[in-house]
């Protein structure tokens, strides 16, 4: 199980975690998180990308927005700040009580989620995909 502050946040208040970006990274972190037994809800810009991990469990979302509306604590895994950017540009909507995990590189996210009431947390990735989960690797 995830040792780190977001994932004891889940455990504390939230029964479901919202993934954004389904790419090698993000599914690593949905297949981790639905091995803990958490409700995961996915969206990708890509919606086919997000089918594997519907048929192993997660639920699927039709908007970035529907995905983080569905949780108080959503991951950010996505592969550049571009795609950070057209995905936070959906969020047109007060996320107060939210945190918003950033595993990418992109300060200006912090400044567009905070500045939209969330708390940000950014979540740096010092492992291969292969190796979340696993003994091997760490989310801190």
């Amino acid at each position: 199980m995830f040792e780190d502050r977001a994932m004891v946040e889940v455990e504390k208040s939230a029964p479901r975690v919202a993934v954004i970006g389904t790419g090698a990274i993000g599914s690593a972190v949905v297949h981790r998180l639905l091995g803990g037994g958490y409700d995961v809800t996915v969206w990708n810009r890509t919606e086919s990308r997000a089918t594997a991990l519907v048929a192993a469990g997660a639920l699927p979302a039709r908007s970035v927005r529907e995905a983080v509306s569905s949780t108080t604590l959503s991951f950010l895994t996505l592969k550049d700040y571009s795609a950070v950017e057209q995905c936070l540009a959906q969020l047109d909507m007060d996320l107060s009580g939210q945190t918003i995990v950033g595993m990418y590189t992109g300060r200006l996210a912090a400044q567009r989620v905070t500045a939209l009431g969330a708390q940000y947390i950014h979540a740096g990735i010092q492992a291969p995909p292969e190796m979340i989960g696993t003994d091997g690797a760490d989310l801190v």
